[in-house]
């Protein structure tokens, strides 16, 4: 019986010597293949950044004869692009143009961020589920009216004031020297588009 085991133990051994030299020398150490790339969104971080904002908007719509209900919830920013200023640095004091306000409102990403209450088929005077299409288009009007409403209850109004409060504590540091920004449109860049 001895004669038999001691054949099959040296036998293992250099059969699991075989495999680990396999493994580890010869099969490729990455075997993992990766497809090629694609880079969906480049965001420049030059910004001023002033204002984060929350809100939890009801949403009432009436989109190709559907009367549509639901809840979202939306995350958003107002900030203004540093790379492009109107700067006039000859003499004593720096002066700079505070640029236009960058707008964006995006759908929360949190749990139940959106919430289809209802829809009414106007045609037929009937409760029923609207289309997609129809939710999404809604959810995009929706963030639309919001941006309306920064500008109609002051938010982009104080955003600017803010903004152009840290760009000169910001630039004075740079040029060191006194620094004056101006603001062309105080209550907003495209103020007019959404009155």
């Amino acid at each position: 019986m001895k004669r038999i085991i001691k054949p099959i133990i040296y036998l293992s051994i250099i059969v699991l010597i075989v495999i680990g030299v396999y493994v580890f020398l010869i099969y490729p150490q990455n075997s993992v293949t990766v497809g090629k790339g694609q880079i969906n969104k480049v965001k420049t971080m030059v910004e001023l950044c002033t204002i984060d904002f929350y809100n939890e908007v009801a949403v009432k719509d009436t989109i190709a004869n559907w009367e549509l209900f639901g809840k979202q919830k939306q995350r958003g920013s107002i900030s203004f692009d540093i790379e492009n200023l109107q700067i006039d640095a000859d003499g004593d004091t720096v002066y700079i143009v505070l640029p236009s306000e960058i707008i964006e409102i995006m759908e929360a990403t949190d749990d139940n961020s959106w919430e289809s209450v209802d829809s009414k088929d106007l045609r037929s005077m009937r409760w029923a589920d609207a289309p997609t299409e129809l939710w999404n288009l809604a959810k995009k009007n929706a963030m639309e009216n919001s941006k309306k409403l920064l500008y109609d209850n002051g938010t982009v109004e104080r955003a600017r004031s803010e903004g152009a409060q840290s760009l000169q504590m910001l630039m004075e540091k740079v040029y060191r020297k006194p620094v004056k920004v101006t603001d062309p449109t105080p209550k907003g860049a495209h103020y007019d588009a959404y009155k």
